[in-house]
């Protein structure tokens, strides 16, 4: 395993044992807001740092696609797993229909 695998398997079973470890509900909802924040700036700055290019509504769609789960898991009772997954490929198709003609401008 190199390390890039090693540390992957690492921050899965931090993930894992996580919520066991932790006193109560509040530090788990602190670690998740952690975690999604990072993920938000981690897709940030393979956008801007890596890539080059400037963020057009990057928060927007990650907005979009929690609202769409929260959406479908609170009020028309579908599982977490489900709800998500369909957050997901709806946020994910928008952004696709979205970038489409915006890949083909020139310039800012």
């Amino acid at each position: 395993m190199d390390g890039g695998r090693i540390g992957l398997v690492a921050l899965a079973l931090v993930i894992a044992v996580l919520p066991f470890l932790l006193p109560n509900t509040y530090y788990l909802n602190v670690a998740v807001l952690i975690g999604l924040n990072a993920i938000a700036c981690i897709g940030l700055n393979l956008l801007v740092g890596y890539a080059g290019q400037i963020s057009l509504g990057h928060a927007g769609f990650f907005g979009i696609g929690a609202y769409a789960s929260a959406i479908l898991t609170a009020t028309y009772g579908w599982p977490p797993l489900l709800g998500i997954a369909a957050g997901l490929a709806g946020s994910g198709c928008l952004a696709f229909a979205v970038a489409r003609p915006i890949l083909r401008l020139r310039g800012h």
